[in-house]
């Protein structure tokens, strides 16, 4: 699967590769990062154009089937960027909520980078500056700190 991801990614041959079961009336066009900087697949064939993300084409490859309007592949990291098999799991639309929950309402322990103080936070709330490589502080006034001395460093 990586071969083909690359091979897309990274340069076209002249005819479109063919996808797995069970797309395999499909021929696979293309890959794309959408607005959304998810990873997206087109199936074509002569009657049909059919977009999906690709974490839904690769679930559906790994069982060998369809996948039904009711499951959803949820990525077990949290990462939607990450399609990587190994990270995708197969829950209802329920179960996905459920546990979107449970990560809203988590609370982390973390040390201001600033003051050094510990404090807590909701993990949701901390996340996207973690991922993007800041350390989150206890306050608006670390923040300000932690801000100007990044912009004069």
């Amino acid at each position: 699967m990586n071969d083909l991801f690359d091979e897309l990614m990274f340069g076209w041959k002249s005819s479109a590769p063919d996808a797995e079961f069970p797309f395999q009336n499909f021929k696979i066009y293309k890959y794309f990062n959408h607005q959304q900087e998810r990873w997206y697949v087109e199936l074509v064939n002569r009657n049909n154009r059919h977009w999906m993300l690709l974490s839904r084409y690769r679930m559906s490859v790994k069982l060998g089937r369809i996948l039904t309007d009711d499951e959803e592949v949820d990525h077990k990291d949290d990462n939607k960027q990450n399609d990587e098999i190994e990270n995708l799991q197969l829950l209802t639309g329920i179960e996905n909520k459920q546990k979107a929950i449970k990560r809203v309402e988590e609370i982390v322990t973390l040390i201001c980078p600033i003051c050094n103080r510990t404090f807590q936070r909701k993990s949701h709330s901390v996340r996207h500056k973690i991922n993007n490589g800041k350390e989150p502080c206890c306050s608006r006034r670390c923040g300000y700190v932690q801000g100007t001395r990044n912009n004069f460093t």
